[in-house]
Formats: structure tokens, sequence, C-alpha cells
């Protein structure tokens, strides 16, 4: 589809599967990589592709459950 002519409705469904699909990807990323201060991760600024594509296994895991 083309995004210009995209309904509000199908822009919506869009930008909140976006945020959810962020929010399991640093729920994961929190889950196998705690911060050594406690804090949690809402990015992966300087995070190492071997940790990413460990956390991207472990969302396939989880969708076959």
């Amino acid at each position: 589809m083309n995004k210009s002519n995209m309904s509000w409705e199908q822009a919506f469904r869009e930008c909140n599967e976006s945020i959810n699909r962020h929010e399991l990807t640093m729920k994961i990323t929190n889950e196998l990589y705690p911060s050594e201060d406690g804090i949690l991760r809402d990015d992966w600024i300087g995070f190492p592709k071997e940790h990413r594509d460990a956390v991207y296994t472990e969302m396939v895991a989880r969708e076959k459950i």
C-alpha cells in the first residue's frame, strides 16, 4: 500500500505494532543482558551485534510458544 494513501486506522495500527515490537525487544534485551548499574535499556546504542542477534533469536523462539 502506498503510504500517502493509507487510512488513519492503518497508520495508527502500524505505529502501535512498531511500539509493541520495540517494547518486546527491549524487554528481552533487559532480561538477557541486564545493565551493570541496574538501569533498564531503552535502545541499542553501543550494544554489540552478537547480543542483538541473540535477542532476535529469543524473540523468534518466544513466537513459537
